[in-house]
């Protein structure tokens, strides 16, 4: 609405132009509203629909696993600290992500980097481990997340490996969602 009191009605599935353009958005799922509010609120609720926790990947042997001539993916998991198994996962719920991965060649200088993206693709939050000079082997590294961190919303993470503190040589995208 403008200060003439007018009212535009713009549809879209555009949710970069939903989100600059309006101050109100309506959702609607089989002809009728499903949400109603601000847009961020709306557009949450509209990309998580269809999104599902992801908490684990992992792969058995390094020729199946995903990577390249330098490192290969063991696993990757989120893994929230409940009280009891069958507690959601919420806001004051601290978590851990822990990804290991075999390195196949000694003498690479590698770091990983860790991105937390909000559901609409938003970088909330990036951090990078040390680089290591890796020995060939199986390696594990962890992330603690602690609770009351972050906003309420659906998050994925993906996992870059870094080689020489500069050049990404591998990136596990959109590999864990909660």
């Amino acid at each position: 609405a403008n200060q003439e009191g007018r009212t535009i009605l713009f549809v879209s599935h555009n949710m970069s132009a939903v989100k600059s353009l309006c101050d109100r958005a309506l959702l609607l799922r089989n002809g009728s509203v499903a949400h109603n509010g601000p847009p961020r609120e709306v557009i949450d609720a509209y990309l998580s629909r269809d999104a599902v926790n992801r908490l684990k990947q992992s792969w058995d042997s390094p020729e199946i696993a995903p990577g390249n001539e330098t490192i290969r993916v063991r696993s990757i998991q989120l893994l929230p600290h409940l009280e009891q198994p069958t507690d959601a996962i919420d806001v004051r719920t601290p978590i851990t992500v822990r990804f290991d991965f075999w390195a196949l060649k000694d003498g690479s200088i590698l770091n990983l980097s860790l991105h937390l993206l909000s559901i609409d693709g938003q970088c909330v939050m990036n951090i990078g481990t040390p680089a290591l000079t890796m020995r060939q082997g199986l390696w594990t590294s962890q992330c603690e997340i602690p609770g009351n961190f972050l906003n309420d919303g659906v998050y994925t993470i993906s996992m870059m490996v870094v080689r020489n503190k500069s050049t990404p040589i591998f990136n596990l995208e959109d590999a864990l969602c909660f």
